[in-house]
């Protein structure tokens, strides 16, 4: 059975948190490129980077005002996101993505007002994710 070190692990993480900034330029970009994706459901897909985004910025502590349950909702988002175990498989042309974007979706008409505070936040911080 192998082990989990938890000790390399947390120094991995803060390590990633060290550099948000350099991340938040990757993730405004890659929601560009999103934004170009030939897919109906890219306008939610746009939002996935920004996600990502918001997390950070709370376990960072830049960005705190967002309740337990945006945190959470957001968290188990991602966690599907970067999950290799999808409903669609993304390797599925064009549907593969549809459940990414479904969550998403959903996501996004939990969290709306939450998203859109960060949306405002982040820009004010020089990070624009034009969506």
């Amino acid at each position: 059975m192998m082990k989990f070190n938890f000790d390399l692990s947390n120094t991995k993480a803060a390590v990633v948190l060290d550099k948000s900034d350099q991340i938040d330029k990757v993730l405004v970009k890659a929601s560009k490129l999103i934004k170009k994706l030939p897919l109906k459901q890219v306008d939610q897909l746009a939002y996935v980077p920004a996600l990502v985004s918001m997390l950070i910025h709370y376990l960072k502590k830049d960005y705190t005002d967002l309740p337990t349950k945006t945190v959470l909702t957001i968290a188990l988002a991602v966690a599907y996101f970067i999950s290799p175990v999808d409903i669609v498989l993304d390797a599925i042309p064009f549907l593969g993505v549809a459940d990414d974007a479904a969550v998403t979706a959903v996501v996004w008409s939990t969290l709306q007002d939450d998203i859109k505070k960060y949306l405002e936040w982040a820009k004010e911080n020089g990070i624009d994710f034009d969506i």
